[in-house]
C-alpha cells in the first residue's frame, strides 16, 4: 500500500490519539484516550478485531462487558504480535 509502514506509520496515522493518551487528565479521560489508541491502531493492522469491537462497543444487557472485554483483548493481542514482528524485522 501507499501508507507508511511500521510503528512509524502508526504514529502518523493515530497522532491524535497518542496526543489524548500523553495530555489526558483524570483516570476516565486516559482510559478513553487509551481505548481510542488501541482502536486506531487495531484499525491500521488488525482490521478483523478492530471490526469485532467496534460492533460490540454500544451493547447493552448481560454479558456486553464480557463480549467488549474479549473483543478488546484480541485486539490488543493483535497489536502485542504486530509490534513483535516490527521488532523482529526490525533487528534483522
Amino acid at each position: 500500500g501507499g501508507r507508511a509502514g511500521g510503528m512509524a506509520g502508526l504514529r502518523e496515522a493515530c497522532k491524535l490519539e497518542f496526543g489524548a493518551v500523553g495530555s489526558c487528565g483524570d483516570d476516565v479521560e486516559c482510559a478513553q484516550a487509551h481505548l481510542g489508541l488501541v482502536l486506531c491502531m487495531a484499525k491500521q493492522v488488525c482490521e478483523a478485531e478492530a471490526r469485532r469491537f467496534e460492533q460490540v462497543i454500544d451493547r447493552e444487557g448481560v454479558g456486553a462487558e464480557a463480549e467488549r472485554g474479549k473483543a478488546f483483548g484480541a485486539m490488543q493481542g493483535c497489536l502485542t504480535k504486530y509490534a513483535a514482528a516490527q521488532r523482529e524485522a526490525a533487528a534483522k
